[in-house]
């Protein structure tokens, strides 16, 4: 997700934690909706936004050609650094923000999340994978090389 405000932390860290964890694994991840520019080298959200809001002051003024991004740990609320080497593994929760293809029917296929866990009266539409992938493999999933994930060179 994009997280641009304390409120959109703690809407999407209450729907991260709600995914179940298989046996035997620590809660996952949430990976968070930033790529690498290439040509500052620095973080931006997929929207083509500065990042502006962090938590904890984390610094995301590092080179992140260098295979370095941030991810969020819901369960303690906060950011931290996260090498995207394809050999480092690491269990993420990905969350995608879409819009509904019938407008008429604003879940479609999704289902609307759970009263016990809306905020504020927010209910945004979920769906659930449990897909084991490599960091690789699941960034592949998510931004495949048709140009879907913006590349700034």
């Amino acid at each position: 997700p994009i997280i641009k405000s304390d409120l959109d932390n703690d809407i999407f860290n209450t729907i991260a934690l709600t995914v179940e964890t298989p046996a035997g694994l620590n809660a996952s991840n949430l990976l968070l909706g930033l790529v690498c520019n290439q040509r500052t080298r620095r973080l931006e959200w997929a929207d083509g936004d500065h990042v502006g809001y962090t938590t904890n002051k984390i610094d995301l003024s590092f080179d992140c050609t260098q295979k370095l991004t941030a991810v969020s740990e819901p369960k303690k609320n906060d950011w931290y650094e996260i090498s995207t080497v394809p050999n480092d593994d690491h269990s993420f929760t990905v969350l995608c923000a879409t819009l509904p293809l019938d407008l008429d029917d604003k879940c479609a296929e999704y289902q609307t999340i759970d009263d016990s866990v809306a905020e504020d009266g927010y209910r945004p539409c979920v769906r659930f994978s449990y897909e084991h992938k490599s960091w690789t493999r699941k960034k592949e999933a998510l931004w495949p090389a048709s140009g879907a994930q913006r590349q700034i060179k």
